[in-house]
């Protein structure tokens, strides 16, 4: 193990948990070297025999050439810091790597990124393409000739059919339906139960069955 990843880990919460516990029970050659929180009541605190050890603001202006980290920030409320610590990190240097359960299918045809969350019962087909430090929940489904951008939000029981384009910082909620061919533009949030049966413009908000426009999404778009 001594020779293994040390990893330090951003955001202590539900992608935290998961995380550690692919890493714990599938990945020997990683170890978890720290966790990392911007909530000031949970520092100094331990979590899972592990040292909650400073704020990720901290440890993202500290962080160096070469340095390997996790980004698990994945509340909604909390995409905006997600976004802002990647793009810092990148331009430090620091590098990622995918954490995937090994209970999914993950076509030999598909291209994948670095810095994703892959977790059990996800199935990517042929000709997918997933970008970097995506987090793709329980059972979600992107098919073939798909593409996934950058920091996107997938959650559980999530349908991308085939030929469907996502664009960066884009969060969909559980059970929520992509039909063929679509494309979902940068910073949008695709509601719960959603089922999108035609294009939507970046930063939006679309809810409902089928899916129609909400809103802007002021969290981290705009």
């Amino acid at each position: 193990m001594d020779n293994g990843i040390k990893l330090n880990l951003l955001g202590l919460g539900g992608v935290c948990s998961i995380a550690l516990d692919i890493i714990q029970n599938y990945k020997k050659d990683i170890s978890v070297s720290t966790i990392y929180d911007d909530s000031i009541e949970k520092i100094n605190k331990i979590y899972n025999n592990h040292l909650i050890k400073d704020a990720i603001s901290n440890y993202v202006v500290s962080a160096s050439n070469g340095t390997i980290y996790f980004n698990c920030l994945g509340n909604i409320n909390a995409i905006k810091n997600r976004i802002y610590y990647s793009k810092l990190l990148k331009e430090k240097g620091a590098k990622t790597i995918n954490i995937i359960h090994p209970n999914c299918f993950l076509s030999n045809e598909i291209s994948i990124g670095v810095g994703n969350l892959i977790c059990p019962g996800v199935i990517i087909n042929t000709k997918a393409s997933v970008g970097d430090e995506n987090i793709i929940f329980s059972n979600s489904v992107i098919e073939h000739d798909s593409s996934l951008g950058n920091l996107c939000y997938v959650s559980p029981s999530v349908t991308i059919c085939g030929k469907v384009n996502i664009e960066d910082h884009v969060y969909i909620g559980p059970n929520a339906v992509i039909t063929a061919g679509i494309n979902i533009g940068k910073n949008s949030i695709i509601g719960a139960g959603a089922v999108v049966l035609k294009n939507v413009p970046e930063n939006s908000v679309f809810v409902g069955n089928p899916a129609k426009y909400l809103k802007a999404n002021e969290l981290w778009g705009i």
